[in-house]
């Protein structure tokens, strides 16, 4: 009967060192990381894209979600003072999500129409390309992979103002994140409770059976 008490004493205590370290089940917010391109006019995407003064530098991006909401930047741009005239242009920026995976779609491609010159002080990028401008973008994504499933929402403001001799950050939020694992959860501290107490009871059951033989 030693052995059969010594198991059930150590189950007994490796039941209580979880439920002391143990915390949620599974927290259903998402980590999200990335990063983005852009590009003028059509040309060919890159982490660094320039029209006639403006300038667009891509970012990487990284962070979990709390609450479900996230706050990433999606690059930024810069105007100096050339002389040049941005109406009738286009802004490409694409966003490549490298988290989570089985991300759709991905990357996601969104196009802005410029408008604006030096000459006024400021160029406006309105998303999406659509005239007149509607005021942001919300994109829903979905994901699955082999550990989870889950959504969440990017939401990109429009239009963005940009002003000579001045730089801006396109600092966007993610909102609505979170996921469902696939894989079985961590039971809830009540659930490991009742267990710890259906142990104990097991072990004191033994120690009493072990005392009335040794009588």
């Amino acid at each position: 009967m030693l052995p059969r008490f010594k198991a059930i004493s150590t189950l007994l205590a490796f039941t209580v060192l979880w439920l002391v370290f143990s915390g949620t089940a599974w927290a259903d917010e998402v980590t999200i990381s990335g990063t983005t391109t852009g590009s003028f006019n059509g040309q060919p995407l890159s982490s660094t894209a320039t029209l006639s003064g403006l300038t667009f530098t891509g970012s990487t991006f990284s962070g979990t979600t709390q609450n479900g909401a996230l706050q990433i930047s999606l690059g930024q741009f810069s105007l100096n003072g050339t002389p040049a005239s941005y109406s009738g242009s286009t802004f490409t920026l694409s966003v490549n999500f490298s988290n989570p995976l089985g991300l759709s779609p991905n990357p996601f491609i969104i196009t802005a129409f410029l408008s604006g010159s030096a000459a006024v002080g400021n160029v406006a990028i309105a998303f999406p390309g659509t005239s007149p401008p509607i005021p942001g973008v919300v994109q829903p994504f979905t994901f699955s992979n082999q550990v989870a499933t889950g959504q969440f929402r990017l939401n990109i403001s429009s239009p963005v103002f940009v002003f000579v001799g001045q730089t801006i950050n396109l600092n966007n939020q993610i909102s609505g994140a979170s996921q469902t694992p696939l894989t079985t959860t961590i039971p809830e501290p009540a659930t490991m409770l009742l267990l710890g107490t259906g142990l104990a009871g097991i072990a004191a059951k033994v120690r009493r059976r072990r005392k009335a033989n040794q009588d």
